[in-house]
């Protein structure tokens, strides 16, 4: 079996993050290690430009049975990232150092499992080898349907009139209770 590492902006730099508990050569060493017990060969590629990650997934995919990805900061911005991981439906893997990227990752619908830190890398590793190439990710992902953000107002909205709020008074709000106005009298 042969496993794609994947990793994106920034990793190389993964030492100076406070959030990671390794550094760059520290996380390769480990997953080489893991990859020994495990029989698979592993092929590592990092580019901080999202155009790289493209064509080496372009020109070398049927390489690979599996996807262990570090999107980083592609995690948030990834959308050309995100729909080649679609179209070429390797069964992958995202790993993350920073929560916040991990809690906000657009891939995450693609992947069987999301982890964080250097345990979870190579979790995630060993969870790949498992992974059947057809399995169908979870039951709750949905791959390009998105969920819109509800618009920022700025100020208070206008209740709307309902007649139980007509008949406590014009200072009462939807439920009847009074609606606190700043700076203006209605």
């Amino acid at each position: 079996m042969k496993i794609l590492i994947l990793q994106g902006p920034g990793m190389r730099l993964l030492g100076a993050n406070v959030l990671a508990n390794c550094d760059a050569a520290t996380l390769e060493a480990k997953l080489r290690e893991e990859a020994r017990r495990l029989s698979v060969q592993l092929v590592f590629f990092q580019s901080n430009s999202e155009g790289a990650l493209l064509d080496f997934l372009d020109e070398r995919h049927a390489e690979f049975d599996r996807v262990l990805l570090f999107p980083t900061t592609l995690a948030q911005t990834g959308l050309a990232l995100r729909q080649h991981m679609r179209l070429l439906s390797l069964p992958a893997i995202e790993v993350h150092f920073d929560p916040e990227q991990a809690a906000a990752s657009i891939l995450r619908p693609l992947c069987f499992e999301q982890f964080q830190g250097l345990k979870g890398a190579l979790e995630g590793l060993r969870m790949l080898t498992f992974v059947q190439r057809d399995a169908p990710l979870k039951a709750s992902t949905s791959v390009g349907v998105s969920t819109p953000m509800p618009a920022k107002t700025f100020g208070r909205k206008k209740p709307v009139a309902t007649s139980s709020a007509k008949a406590a008074g014009p200072a009462a709000g939807v439920s009847g209770v009074p609606v606190k106005t700043i700076g203006r009298k209605r």
